[in-house]
């Protein structure tokens, strides 16, 4: 008797050993799940953030880009209008030059002088196309410092406070990285055609 009494305690305590295991194996792939369940959810419900680095480095990004461009369409329009006004001033000289000879006949040199640097002056503003490069600059210029201003302000629909940072951070760098590559695509295309441009007649 005391045996079969020793064996059913033992049987007992072999129970209560098992089921604390139980519930610790449950509790910990409780806490396992619920701990996806909140890493899910913070990963769906848009709560990750940009940093500070990132924006300010996007920030950056645009104000250097902003200078580039300012910086390179003040040498366009400076070249265009140099150019441009030597064209037209050169091309009114010429025709003076060959009907007004107050001291005698003029040097042939010196009457097709003017008429040969306008036409090389011209044909540099074709070439060069400091016109086109002035305005398109202008236009990227503008349209970054827009973009800036609407984020930091965070207006308009792209920008509403309304979005979440994140989004609109996105549409941030979105637009102003659009904008660099179209404007690689405008260079490209200037590449292209001018190698595609006949030399004359074969």
């Amino acid at each position: 008797m005391p045996e079969m009494t020793v064996v059913a305690r033992n049987g007992e305590s072999a129970n209560h050993i098992d089921q604390p295991d139980q519930h610790v194996a449950g509790a910990v792939a409780g806490d396992s799940g619920a701990a996806a369940t909140t890493a899910g959810q913070s990963l769906n419900g848009g709560q990750l953030a940009h940093t500070a680095e990132q924006r300010k480095g996007a920030l950056q990004r645009c104000e250097k880009m902003i200078g580039w461009y300012e910086q390179q369409l003040t040498r366009a329009r400076r070249a265009y209008r140099l150019f441009g006004t030597a064209t037209i001033l050169l091309s009114s000289i010429t025709p003076i030059l060959i009907l007004w000879q107050p001291f005698g006949p003029t040097n042939l040199i010196a009457q097709a002088t003017p008429a040969a640097l306008a036409a090389l002056f011209a044909a540099l503003l074709t070439n060069y196309r400091w016109r086109e490069d002035w305005v398109r600059y202008a236009v990227a210029a503008e349209t970054l410092r827009s973009e800036k201003t609407k984020f930091e302000t965070r207006t308009t629909q792209d920008y509403a406070l309304s979005l979440p940072d994140a989004v609109a951070f996105d549409n941030f760098v979105f637009r102003m990285e659009s904008l660099a590559i179209s404007e690689v695509s405008e260079w490209r295309n200037q590449l292209v055609q001018k190698t595609n441009e006949p030399k004359g007649d074969s």
